[in-house]
């Protein structure tokens, strides 16, 4: 895996990225301490409007100046991170 800067305009590869996991546990947070509670969870990879909505959010950091960094494996983004001013999640 390479980790590198990349264009702006690469933005739209996060659609390349395969979100998609399966969550045999989960940690709650109960009376200040972490509770692992066991889970059955397929998370899909994101939809068509998930990533329009990732791609304009992100695009309005890249255009105040944000830095995107993208993990590639292979030919595919495999993760993004947009370095910017402000925490957007």
């Amino acid at each position: 895996m390479i980790i590198k800067e990349l264009n702006k305009e690469d933005i739209g590869r996060i659609r390349e990225i395969d979100r998609s996991e399966k969550v045999k546990l989960l940690y709650k947070h109960k009376e200040g301490s972490l509770v692992p509670e066991k889970v059955d969870l397929n998370v899909p990879r994101w939809s068509e409007q998930e990533c329009a909505e990732r791609i304009s959010t992100l695009s309005r950091e890249l255009s105040k100046g944000g830095t995107l960094i993208g993990a590639i494996e292979g030919n595919l983004l495999a993760g993004a991170a947009v370095l910017g001013h402000e925490l957007i999640g």
